[in-house]
């Protein structure tokens, strides 16, 4: 994802960039034929690039990692088996899926202190602090599925 502000009206400008390539693994059961429940586990690293410019100087680009990891439960929800063609035939389901979790992300330096030493004039920007985006959250989709 990615996001660009430019909170001073040409003064300053910051942009975020977030690469985040994960990994998961999930284990289904089939409790009974049409319903699956099922556990979803996930994480990994996360680059930022952080690019502050100005009107009067060149980017400055800051790059951070940090780490990320999701667990998700829920139930799928799809066509029985014994509703569909019999064997021989291509098999597909469509279904609703609905889960609940909770995603952990470290917390990203999104500071725009700026070092001007050879600026006549002091001045001061603002400082924005730590970006964190730990939450609890559900999901609800549809779905087609092979077999």
């Amino acid at each position: 994802f990615q996001s660009s502000r430019d909170p001073y009206a040409g003064l300053l400008s910051t942009e975020l960039t977030v690469h985040e390539p994960t990994l998961h693994a999930r284990l289904s059961v089939m409790s009974v034929d049409g319903v699956d429940v099922f556990a979803d586990v996930g994480g990994g690293p996360t680059f930022v690039f952080d690019t502050i410019s100005s009107r009067d100087t060149s980017a400055e680009r800051r790059q951070s990692i940090t780490g990320a990891f999701s667990a998700t439960g829920g139930v799928a929800l799809y066509l029985p088996k014994r509703w569909l063609p019999k064997k021989g035939a291509s098999r597909v389901t469509g279904g609703l899926e609905t889960s609940f979790g909770y995603q952990y992300r470290g917390t990203i330096d999104v500071s725009t202190d700026r070092d001007l030493d050879d600026d006549p004039l002091t001045s001061t920007t603002a400082d924005f602090g730590d970006f964190g985006m730990s939450c609890f959250f559900f999901r609800f989709g549809v779905f087609v599925r092979e077999m």
